[in-house]
């Protein structure tokens, strides 16, 4: 689109055929690390005309995504004996203690945290992140 002018810009789920009309889907947008297209506070269709300095502004919103963090009992089993579990929460919230399932167990062994994590009032020094992982400690 670079030089093109006077053409109106549709993001919508719709393929139209208007003259000297540009339509893009949601999944056209630009990709934001740890946000999502936000469907339901977007008024579709969002249109925009580009002017003649070539500029074009569209209000255009996102939300955080959901991400997932693995925990990996290091030996252990968490109660349903699987070795990994996975919480879930919004990107860059901190997670929180009451996030956490029940404790992995290791025969022989004491459940001593996890790895990178630590709480202060109930609230981690780490936030949801993509493929971030943190390692059951044991004494």
């Amino acid at each position: 689109m670079t030089g093109t002018t006077g053409y109106t810009v549709v993001i919508d789920n719709t393929v139209g055929s208007e003259p000297n009309t540009i339509y893009l889907t949601p999944a056209d947008l630009p990709t934001v690390t740890g946000y999502e297209f936000d469907a339901a506070n977007n008024n579709l269709p969002i249109t925009g005309v580009i002017a003649a300095d070539g500029s074009l502004v569209l209000d255009v919103r996102y939300k955080a995504a959901i991400m997932n963090v693995t925990l990996d009992a290091n030996g252990g089993t968490f109660a349903d004996g699987a070795a990994t579990a996975t919480i879930s929460g919004e990107f860059q919230t901190a997670i929180k203690e009451s996030d956490l399932p029940a404790a992995p167990i290791r025969p022989g062994y004491i459940f001593a945290g996890y790895q990178g994590l630590t709480f202060t009032d109930g609230v981690s020094n780490q936030r949801y992140r993509p493929n971030a992982t943190y390692k059951a400690t044991w004494t």
